[in-house]
C-alpha cells in the first residue's frame, strides 16, 4: 500500500506515517525544550543547595544536641536514628507541599502552547504531571533535608572527647579553619575549569556544568570570608570606635552561621544573573531578528498578522499594482514564506527579493562571508541554511543539498550558515525567484512598500488601505507596529523561561529571609549577653546591620562573578546547542536589579525584625 502511494505521489508529495506529525512537533519544540531544561536544571540546583544553607544554619545547635545526647548515654546508632527520622519527615513534609505548589504553577503559569508551534502544529496547552516527576521530586527533596541534618554525624567518628564541640571558641561548632577554606577554594577552581573542559569539549553538558558552578560559588565563600574579616580587622587597628570591632567578633565568632548566609546569598545572585541574564540575551537576539527584518521596509501588507512566520499566503487579485499607484508609494516588493517537512524537521522557508536591501542578516551568520553570501542569494541556486540543519546533514558553505519541493527535488548550494533565525527546527533563505519555480506559485505571504522621501508613516498607511479597500481582507501594518506585536510574541514564546527566572529570584529572596530571620532568632542569647555588658540597643543594631553588610557583600560578590561566567556558557549553549540567537551582553540592568531585589529583601529583614532584636532585655541571657 505504502509503495503504491509513494509511486502515486512521485517526487511531489510525501507519503509518511500518521505518527509522522508527532514527531515533527516534538522536533519543533526539542530546541525550546533543551533551552528551558537548561535552566531548570541550574535552578532546581540552585534551590536545592539553598535548602542545604538553610538547614546548615542549624547545625550548631544540633552538633551541641549530638554531645548533650552522648553526654547522656546515647550511642551513635541511636543518635543516628534520631537525625535521620527527623531530616526523613521534614524533607517528605516539605517535599508534599513542593509537589502541591507545583502542581498549581503547571496548571496556571506553565500551562501555555507558545503561538509559534499553535501556528505550525495542531498543539493544545493540556498539562500532565507524571508520577515519575512526583517521585523523583519526593525523593529529591528528602535526600536534601537527609544531606543537610546529617552534617553533625561527623562528630560521632571524631577522635576528640564527646563534649569538644561544647569547649570550643566562639558559638558550638562555628570555626572555620584557614585550611578548611583554602582546600574549599581549590575544590571551587577545580571545579570551575572542570566545568569549561566539559562543556568546551561537549555543549551539551551544559547543564551539569551550570550545576557544578552553583556548587563551585559555596566552595569559594570560606576563602572570602577569612579575606573579608582579615580586611575588617586591618582598618578595625586604625579606625578605632564604632561597632566594627564588635562586629568582627560576633563574624567570627559564628563563622560557619556567616559562611551559611552568605552562600544563600551568592546562591540567589548566581542563579538570577545565570538565567535571566541567558534569558534577556535570547530575547535580545530574537529581537534583532525582528528589528532587520522589518525595519528595511515603512508599510507592510499581510493576509494573516497574527501569523508570526508570515506563511498564509493570499490571491493578490490585482493588490500589487493597486497599490504602486497608490500616493506616496514608489516600489512594492513581494515576500513569501512556507514550512516544507525535510527529514525529521519542518523547515521555515524563507524567501526575500533578489533586489532587497538586506536578503541575509548580518548579525545571525554563523559561518560564511556576509557579502559574498548575500550575493549568491540574489543570483539564484543558493541558499542558507540553520546551523542545526547543517550540522544534522553535515552541510558546509560551498556544498550542496536537495530540498523536496512540490514541484520536485530540488538542488542549492550552501551560501552561508545562520542562527535558526527564531524557528526551532531550522530555516532555509533564499530569493523569490528560486521560490516561484519551485513551489510552483507566485502568492504572496506579504507584501513590502516604500515610500516617497517626504511622505509620513501615518499618510502611507493610510493610501495602502485605501489602495487594498475595507472588504480585502488584508492587515496593514507599519515596521514599528510589526516589530513591537513579534517582540510582544517572542516574549509569549518564552513565557516559561519568564516564569522560571522570575521565581528562581523570588524563592531565593524569600529563602535569604528566612535564613536571616532564622539567624537574628539564634541570636537572642548572644545579644542578650552584649546587652548585659553595656551595649545600647542601637549599637547593637548598627552591629547587625555591619555583619549583615559584610555577609551580603561577600555572597553577592561571589554569586554575581560565577552568575556572570554561568550566563556566558548558556548563552553558548543555546547558540551552538539550540541554534537560538543569543548574542552575549553583560546585562547590568538586570544584574543591578537582581542586587537590589535581593540585597533590599535582606536589609529589610535585618533593619525590622534586626532593631526588634536588639531590644532584647538582659533576663533572656540568664534564662537561654
Amino acid at each position: 500500500m505504502t509503495r503504491d502511494l509513494r509511486a502515486l505521489a512521485g517526487n511531489r508529495l510525501d507519503v509518511v506515517p500518521a505518527s509522522n506529525e508527532l514527531r515533527l512537533i516534538r522536533g519543533a519544540a526539542a530546541p525550546t525544550t533543551q533551552s528551558t531544561q537548561l535552566f531548570v536544571a541550574i535552578s532546581v540546583m540552585v534551590g536545592i543547595l539553598l535548602a542545604l544553607n538553610t538547614m546548615l544554619l542549624t547545625m550548631p545547635e544540633r552538633r551541641r544536641v549530638i554531645a548533650d545526647m552522648r553526654a547522656q548515654g546515647f550511642d551513635s546508632k541511636q543518635v543516628l536514628v534520631i537525625l535521620a527520622f527527623q531530616a526523613g519527615m521534614l524533607g517528605l513534609a516539605a517535599s508534599v507541599v513542593g509537589i502541591a505548589v507545583g502542581d498549581v504553577l503547571a496548571r496556571t503559569l506553565f500551562h501555555e502552547v507558545p503561538d509559534y508551534i499553535a501556528i505550525a502544529f495542531p498543539a493544545s496547552g493540556h498539562q500532565t504531571v507524571r508520577a515519575s516527576a512526583i517521585l523523583l521530586a519526593l525523593g529529591c527533596g528528602v535526600l536534601a533535608a537527609l544531606l543537610a541534618s546529617m552534617a553533625p554525624i561527623f562528630d560521632l567518628r571524631s577522635d576528640e572527647p564527646i563534649d569538644a564541640v561544647l569547649h570550643k571558641p566562639g558559638e558550638p561548632g562555628q570555626a572555620i579553619s584557614a585550611r578548611v577554606a583554602r582546600r574549599a577554594a581549590v575544590v571551587g577552581a577545580a571545579l570551575v575549569v572542570a566545568v569549561t573542559a566539559v562543556v568546551l569539549i561537549d555543549s551539551s553538558l551544559t547543564a551539569g556544568g551550570g550545576v557544578l558552578l552553583a556548587s563551585a560559588t559555596l566552595c569559594f565563600i570560606p576563602l572570602a570570608f577569612r579575606a573579608a574579616t582579615r580586611l575588617m580587622r586591618y582598618i578595625g587597628r586604625r579606625y578605632q570606635g564604632g561597632m566594627l570591632a564588635i562586629a568582627l567578633i560576633e563574624l567570627e565568632g559564628t563563622a560557619t552561621r556567616s559562611a551559611v548566609l552568605a552562600g544563600i546569598a551568592a546562591l540567589a545572585i548566581y542563579g538570577s544573573v545565570a538565567v535571566g541574564g541567558a534569558r534577556n540575551d535570547l530575547i535580545h537576539g530574537l529581537d534583532q531578528i525582528t528589528s532587520s527584518t522589518y525595519e528595511s521596509t515603512p508599510i507592510w501588507v499581510f493576509g494573516n498578522e497574527k501569523n508570526i512566520f508570515v506563511t498564509d499566503t493570499f490571491q493578490p487579485h490585482g493588490v500589487s499594482a493597486a497599490i504602486a499607484k497608490a500616493p506616496g508609494v514608489s516600489s512594492v516588493s513581494v515576500y513569501q514564506n512556507a514550512y516544507l517537512n525535510y527529514g525529521s524537521r519542518r523547515l521555515w522557508i524563507r524567501a526575500r527579493p533578489p533586489n532587497s536591501r538586506e536578503i541575509l542578516f548580518a548579525s545571525q551568520l554563523v559561518r560564511g562571508n556576509f557579502g559574498h553570501a548575500s550575493a549568491l542569494l540574489r543570483r539564484g541556486g543558493w541558499a542558507a541554511v540553520s546551523d542545526a540543519l547543517a550540522e544534522e546533514h553535515h552541510l558546509h558553505v560551498g556544498g550542496t543539498f536537495t530540498l523536496p519541493t512540490p514541484m520536485g527535488n530540488a538542488r542549492f548550494g550552501v551560501a552561508a550558515i545562520t542562527t535558526n533565525i527564531g524557528w526551532p527546527p531550522g530555516a532555509v533563505t533564499m530569493n523569490t525567484s528560486d521560490f516561484r519555480r519551485w513551489w510552483g506559485t507566485a502568492d504572496p505571504a506579504a507584501l513590502g512598500i516604500n515610500l516617497k522621501p517626504g511622505v509620513s508613516l501615518a499618510e502611507g498607511k493610510r493610501a495602502v488601505r485605501h489602495a487594498i479597500g475595507a472588504q480585502s481582507g488584508l492587515q496593514v501594518q507599519t515596521s514599528g507596529e510589526r516589530i513591537d506585536y513579534l517582540n510582544r510574541e517572542a516574549s509569549q514564546g518564552l513565557h516559561s523561561l519568564t516564569e522560571i527566572s522570575t521565581l528562581l529570584l523570588l524563592m531565593a529572596a524569600l529563602a535569604l529571609a528566612a535564613a536571616l530571620s532564622t539567624a537574628i532568632y539564634q541570636r537572642r542569647s548572644r545579644l542578650a549577653t552584649l546587652k548585659a555588658d553595656g551595649f545600647t540597643r542601637l549599637q547593637l543594631w548598627r552591629g547587625l546591620l555591619i555583619e549583615s553588610g559584610v555577609i551580603l557583600a561577600i555572597g553577592c560578590f561571589d554569586g554575581a562573578i560565577l552568575g556572570l561566567y554561568g550566563h556566558t556558557l548558556a548563552d553558548r549553549y543555546l547558540r551552538l546547542g539550540t541554534g537560538f540567537p543569543a548574542p552575549f551582553s553583560l546585562g547590568l540592568p538586570h544584574a543591578i536589579f537582581t542586587l537590589v531585589v535581593v540585597v533590599g529583601v535582606a536589609l529589610a529583614v535585618i533593619a525590622l525584625p534586626g532593631y526588634s532584636a536588639a531590644g532584647i532585655t538582659t533576663e533572656t541571657s540568664l534564662q537561654e
